[in-house]
């Protein structure tokens, strides 16, 4: 079984936990899925992006209130798609190729579970592997989820949550 010094789960914030401060640790990232986390992926970045291409086209809509002659005739959808898509897909790139390159760094594709105190196990696509690790950092995210008794009261959302609210004081 390998052992780390440290094993970082998730490749998002997660990965901005490893810093010059961990030089000459034996480290290990986890991740699942896409380096970058939700943010980059999914999240703040596609969708600023986005939301400043709209910008753009509504600040051309109303040009005329400021007496500029101008004249939205399209919107590109597949070339705004492309040039979100590139930018991300070039910085979870980036990201991963950096830890890649590390020495003292070793990147596990994968979804990773406690197997006992200090050890995981990492489930990959050629198979499973164990290591151990004298500290873990999970910064795997998280998901939304309504607790069974809440769920179950058949109330609609905003209600539960205000009910159980209300009961956990």
């Amino acid at each position: 079984m390998r052992h780390h010094d440290l094993v970082v789960i998730g490749a998002g914030s997660g990965n901005a936990v490893i810093g010059e401060s961990f030089a000459g640790l034996d480290v290990a990232i986890v991740e699942e899925r896409w380096f970058g986390g939700t943010c980059l992926n999914a999240g703040c970045i596609p969708s600023k992006m986005l939301a400043y291409t709209a910008h753009v086209a509504g600040t051309v809509r109303e040009a005329g209130r400021y007496d500029v002659d101008a004249e939205l005739r399209a919107v590109r959808w597949r070339g705004v798609r492309d040039r979100v898509f590139a930018r991300l897909d070039a910085e979870r790139d980036d990201g991963r190729a950096y830890r890649e390159q590390q020495e003292s760094v070793t990147v596990y594709d994968g979804r990773a579970r406690f197997t006992g105190p200090r050890t995981l196990r990492i489930d990959r696509a050629d198979g499973a592997v164990d290591v151990s690790a004298r500290q873990i950092v999970i910064a795997a995210g998280g998901r939304p989820l309504v607790p069974g008794p809440v769920a179950d009261a058949g109330l609609p959302y905003e209600r539960r949550v205000y009910e159980s609210s209300r009961t956990a004081r």
